[in-house]
């Protein structure tokens, strides 16, 4: 390399960051697999053989050991953003935390939000919890500050009882100050879907699309899943898309884990799970952390028939 250029690989820092990057690669090596060969895995992997012959548990074991640990130091904002720190179990790293850019009286900057990527969007993805009754107004906040248009609620909204705080029924409104949120459609089908738009007191409004599976989701039909997945992968939609779950973390990682990889496999005619996956807990360790939902990425994306038939420009 300094053959070519003098300058490449000068200081100590630099020596230490390539060995860094090699420790890494030889802990988890990357392997891609044809679709063919993920599905043969995968396949293998659902009968009933030893636990420690398991393909895909092998992975998660492995997932677990390479897993960041992090430090309370890297936590520090978070801890002192947050005033109820009993009721956050997964909390926002400082260096991957979102924040609110909008003034409102007796509120602050603070939300316990992340931006996370896709396989082609650095900033692809805002994951976060479902906002107690009095922190509707941050949720929404959230929204308008970092133009998010849709929002993917990894559980049936009926089910979410503070959903009631800032989702008003069709035709209705809520006010949660200085916003009114009014209702313009609900739709349901294989997934259910409402169109609302989020009103200022000083008249700026932003438009929202809240999509959400019909029923809850389970790691024995993940249909629903793929249902979900399907809607924001063949929308055109350029801005953030908000994942939220009740913890900010388990099913969020699912989701985005199986959509990342439908676009890894349409660019690169193959696909690598443990990755996917070990790239999401970089920025929060908390996500896909339990083999149910490691396995689930595996059956969702197997049961998926037409992977062409995606949109994969976002």
């Amino acid at each position: 390399m300094r053959g070519d250029r003098m300058t490449m690989v000068q200081t100590i820092e630099q020596h230490i960051m390539l060995y860094l990057a090699l420790k890494k690669s030889f802990d988890a090596p990357i392997e891609i697999k044809s679709l063919p060969d993920f599905c043969s895995m995968t396949e293998r992997a659902m009968k009933d053989i030893p636990a420690n012959q398991n393909p895909i548990k092998e992975e998660f074991q492995q997932l677990l050991k390479v897993r960041p640990n992090y430090m309370d130091a890297d936590y520090k904002m978070a801890k002192e953003g947050l005033q109820n720190i009993q009721i956050d179990t997964v909390l926002p790293l400082d260096k991957y935390s979102l924040y609110l850019s909008s003034s409102v009286p007796n509120r602050g900057n603070f939300i316990n939000a992340i931006n996370v990527s896709s396989y082609t969007n650095p900033k692809r993805f805002i994951v976060t919890k479902y906002p107690r009754r009095d922190d509707a107004v941050d949720f929404l906040r959230l929204l308008n500050d970092h133009e998010s248009l849709t929002v993917v609620c990894m559980d049936p909204v009926s089910e979410i009882h503070s959903v009631q705080s800032w989702l008003p029924d069709i035709s209705a409104s809520k006010v949660v100050p200085p916003f009114t949120v009014h209702c313009q459609s609900i739709s349901e089908t294989e997934i259910t879907r409402h169109v609302i738009l989020i009103i200022h007191n000083d008249g700026e409004t932003h438009s929202v699309t809240v999509i959400s599976p019909s029923t809850r989701l389970t790691s024995v039909d993940t249909s629903q899943l793929r249902r979900l997945v399907s809607e924001v992968l063949n929308s055109s939609a350029k801005n953030p898309i908000t994942v939220v779950s009740s913890d900010g973390a388990i099913l969020c990682g699912v989701f985005i884990a199986v959509h990342n990889a439908i676009q890894q496999i349409q660019l690169d005619d193959g696909v690598d799970i443990f990755t996917a996956v070990r790239q999401l807990q970089v920025r929060r360790p908390e996500l896909c952390s339990t083999f149910v939902s490691f396995f689930t990425i595996f059956d969702s994306y197997r049961s998926i028939k037409n992977i062409a038939s995606f949109n994969i420009v976002n």
